[in-house]
């Protein structure tokens, strides 16, 4: 008896034919085998849900059924990792008999190592068809495992671009954030949304509130034109993929101010030719224009004073036509076609003094009873000076000086007032007649001479 293994791997499974020859060439015997060649099923396919889904406890994994070459009875094996290179093996299912129809599944609360499974993590997995020996495994597929859905986190560093001390130059402001992150494990920087709100009103009830809803992934907001020196605040709060909120971060608050009146900004005192001075940094575009407009009774009324200008931040006025006043303010806006991008005006009042005296009244008579009986000299100075105040007769005849090189003040919005009761050096009351009022200022920009004539009248 002879025995000799043939490899018969390659062969299908038929009937066949052999045909053996034994060395010594004498004699050969043939006769029908059976090759009995195992095939083992293909890979399942139309791996469910699709990748990325998110599963809570009743979530269903469930695939194509294989197919097998020789009809046989196939159960599946499941494995599900953290690692996509399956190095740790969360959960191990085998024997999972096949389904009836054309698909089979497992809930994944039925695993045997269900609580293995995290909360708001992402996990990998993949199945092969068994008969006698293992099939091709599947493509690799990927389910979020999320048994609560939680809402967003508050976006981080929200704030508004070019802010200094509270206060912004520019009336269309720029807000920027951060994403702040959220537990849900399919949430992230690219699908999450944020809504804004921005108010006059710190309590969010204002029918001009801007409210508006950004795209997916989305860090930055440029605001419709806003009302220029106003108080204003903003907020924010994330809106995830399944439309949950976040808590609305703290307020934000800022004043616009996107012009800046330097000067007249209060108590100065305008005299002739002087320099209305403002800043705008922020409008930089070349057809934005200045429009300038004084008020001669604090801001009742307006008077426009120049427009079109371009944004130099200064502007030379000749007062010297605009009558004397106490109550002034400058206003400057800055317009870009029908756009008002900014406004501001004076903080306080100032002063037009003109480089002239007054006397009240300009006729008086000095004659003791008690009325019109002195005659006030009034004028304005715009800086300290030396003043000297002096009466002449109409033939140029010194007749007194009422103030000689007295340092004065430009106090009470440099308004002074000096007196003449009609008498001259030797206290006698003067003849009457026409007579000059000298007023002589000298300061740091020269003397300055003002001249004005008053008028006695006893009788």
């Amino acid at each position: 008896t002879w025995h000799s293994g043939i490899d018969i791997s390659g062969v299908d499974s038929d009937e066949c034919m052999f045909k053996m020859a034994l060395d010594t060439g004498v004699r050969s015997v043939t006769g029908p085998f059976h090759v009995d060649n195992n095939d083992p099923p293909n890979a399942p396919t139309y791996l469910q849900p699709p990748d990325s889904t998110e599963l809570k406890a009743d979530g269903v994994l469930s695939w194509k059924n294989s197919f097998d070459p020789e009809g046989d009875s196939l159960t599946y094996s499941l494995r599900i990792d953290n690692n996509q290179d399956f190095s740790s093996l969360t959960a191990i299912e085998d024997n999972i008999p096949q389904g009836i129809s054309d698909s089979t599944g497992i809930r994944l609360s039925q695993l045997r190592q269900f609580e293995n499974l995290l909360d708001n993590t992402i996990y990998f997995w993949k199945v092969w068809a068994n008969d006698l020996d293992p099939g091709k495994e599947s493509k690799v597929g990927c389910f979020a495992y999320n048994l609560f859905q939680e809402k967003p986190n508050v976006p981080l560093n929200f704030q508004v671009t070019g802010m200094n001390q509270g206060v912004i130059h520019n009336t269309s402001p720029i807000f920027t954030w951060e994403y702040g992150g959220d537990n849900d494990p399919l949430d992230n920087v690219n699908n999450t949304k944020y809504i804004i709100e921005l108010d006059d009103d710190p309590d969010w009830s204002d029918p001009n509130l801007q409210r508006v809803e950004t795209k997916c992934g989305q860090t930055s907001w440029q605001a419709d034109i806003l009302v220029d020196n106003r108080d204003y605040w903003a907020r924010i709060r994330a809106v995830d993929a399944s439309r949950l909120c976040s808590e609305w971060s703290s307020p934000l608050s800022f004043r616009t101010n996107a012009i800046t009146v330097i000067s007249p900004n209060g108590d100065e005192i305008f005299s002739g030719v002087e320099e209305i001075l403002w800043e705008a940094p922020e409008i930089k575009s070349i057809t934005a224009k200045i429009k300038i407009e004084y008020s001669p009774d604090a801001g009742f009324s307006w008077i426009e004073l120049a427009n079109n200008l371009s944004n130099s931040g200064r502007y030379l006025w000749d007062t010297s036509s605009i009558r004397t006043g106490t109550r002034y303010l400058v206003r400057i806006t800055a317009i870009d076609g029908v756009l008002l991008l900014g406004e501001d005006q004076s903080d306080r009042v100032f002063t037009i003094a003109q480089k002239t005296i007054d006397c009240q009244p300009r006729i008086f008579s000095p004659n003791g009873d008690g009325y019109h009986d002195k005659t006030e000299i009034v004028f304005h100075l715009s800086q300290t000076s030396n003043v000297t105040v002096k009466i002449y007769n109409p033939a140029g005849r010194l007749v007194k000086t009422i103030v000689e090189s007295k340092q004065m003040f430009p106090n009470d919005k440099g308004r002074q007032i000096v007196s003449w009761d009609g008498r001259d050096y030797n206290g006698r009351l003067v003849p009457d007649n026409i007579y000059i009022v000298v007023v002589i200022i000298e300061n740091d920009k020269g003397n300055e001479i003002r001249k004005k004539t008053v008028v006695v009248a006893k009788k």
